[in-house]
């Protein structure tokens, strides 16, 4: 599980965007936001301000439209995928709210050469589709200052 944890940290890309929202609003319009996007929220911390997504395993189509499945020329046979979003929320300008999204996704390879790796789980960049998705429906939801 530790070796899981440590993969899905290093795989990550952040998009950023600022709302016209103080941060209390703006913290619980995004966590409604992104529960209706049928993600399953595991940690919600005000304090900090994150909200962090349980992991959600992909099929093979779609880890190729969210993660950069290319690597260097080497043949690998992608078979799943799984990801997680991190949403941060901080002060922004003239009380409105800055929002990072970040996602970590790890592929799952199914290679003859299991003995050579501890895991056939790889990390892997993300195309940002999963990070501008949610940052799109925040904006859609969140955009008005209520």
């Amino acid at each position: 599980m530790i070796g899981l944890l440590l993969l899905v940290t290093l795989a990550s890309t952040e998009l950023t965007i600022d709302l016209d929202r103080p941060l209390p609003s703006a913290f619980r319009c995004i966590q409604a936001v992104v529960t209706a996007q049928g993600e399953s929220i595991i940690r919600v911390d005000e304090e900090q301000g994150v909200i962090m997504t349980r992991l959600r395993p992909v099929d093979l189509e779609i880890l190729h439209r969210i993660a950069v499945t290319d690597r260097a020329g080497a043949v690998i046979r992608w078979t799943k995928g799984i990801y997680q979003l991190t949403i941060t929320l901080s002060p922004g300008e003239q009380g409105g709210t800055r929002v990072r999204a970040a996602a970590r996704i790890l592929g799952y390879d199914e290679s003859d050469l299991r003995l050579m790796r501890p895991s056939p789980w790889w990390p892997l960049a993300s195309t940002g589709h999963l990070e501008a998705g949610i940052l799109a429906a925040v904006i859609a939801s969140c955009r008005a200052n209520s």
